[in-house]
């Protein structure tokens, strides 16, 4: 796992968050014919984190058992090393509520530590057929992969404080050359 790739899912809130991840479900699995939700993680206004993506085997969720991220279907040419994360929402002329932005921050927290990612960092990405690797950021934007809108406009400024808060909240690396 190199980077994360941010998304909205373009649905509306709805007082059942759960039927609206069905909805996703159904979209991606049935009509585009993927067998899955392509994200692997959506979070919905409350904070609540979904699996998006199956393919734990007995390992950590949105991993197999050696560790190994799901490969999802959320950022064409870009899902290999990838986590796609999903906030439930349309947010192009809204910010995501503050428990779905925290929830977030402590997933990517998570995410990050457990496999070396810098916050701050720069990889590159992309698949020869669709144009060759570029530069990105570790934590992007579906927008600034491929061209959509993606996820929306509120969200896609708040990149750049994301980065820095999961930075903020990651523990200390030890220096080279430094014991405990």
């Amino acid at each position: 796992m190199r980077f994360f790739a941010i998304h909205h899912t373009g649905t509306e809130d709805g007082p059942n968050p759960v039927a609206t991840v069905q909805s996703v479900y159904r979209f991606h699995a049935v009509e585009r014919g993927w067998g899955d939700i392509g994200y692997n993680f959506v979070i919905d206004a409350d904070g609540v984190v979904y699996e998006g993506r199956f393919g734990a085997d007995g390992g950590v969720i949105g991993e197999n058992s050696q560790g190994h991220g799901v490969v999802g279907g959320h950022t064409f040419g870009h899902n290999r090393g990838s986590v796609g994360i999903a906030i439930l929402a349309t947010l192009h002329d809204r910010e995501p509520t503050r428990p779905a932005l925290d929830a977030l921050i402590e997933l990517l927290v998570w995410k990050a530590t457990s496999h070396g990612v810098d916050p701050l960092g720069v990889v590159h990405s992309g698949e020869r057929a669709q144009g060759g690797e570029r530069p990105h950021f570790t934590i992007v934007g579906h927008g600034d992969l491929r061209p959509t809108t993606c996820p929306g406009a509120r969200l896609r400024a708040l990149l750049p404080a994301i980065r820095r808060e999961v930075a903020n909240r990651m523990p200390p690396r030890l220096s080279a050359g430094c014991r405990p």
